[in-house]
């Protein structure tokens, strides 16, 4: 997706579901939101999305909901000090 109008549809999606719960973190050192489902008290994420920027724009959002396998072997660090390091 490219462009504000086709992004606002990935941003309308996410309001439709209620199992996730959005992080700041690094994902392999780099910029990601790490996605905690808060229907479930499990304290790791359950999968993460990685965002690119370029002067001080997103530029890209990669989104592994749908492979959270992914999440398995990657390292994930929160930047959020209210839920502790991952």
């Amino acid at each position: 997706m490219k462009g504000r109008r086709e992004v606002s549809r990935y941003f309308h999606n996410y309001s439709s579901v209620d199992d996730w719960r959005f992080v700041p973190g690094l994902v392999d050192s780099r910029p990601a939101l790490l996605v905690f489902d808060p229907n479930h008290g499990d304290h790791n994420p359950s999968y993460f999305v990685l965002l690119e920027w370029t002067e001080g724009q997103v530029k890209s959002i990669r989104d592994f909901r749908h492979a959270r396998y992914v999440a398995e072997s990657a390292e994930m660090i929160s930047l959020d000090p209210s839920s502790g390091s991952t």
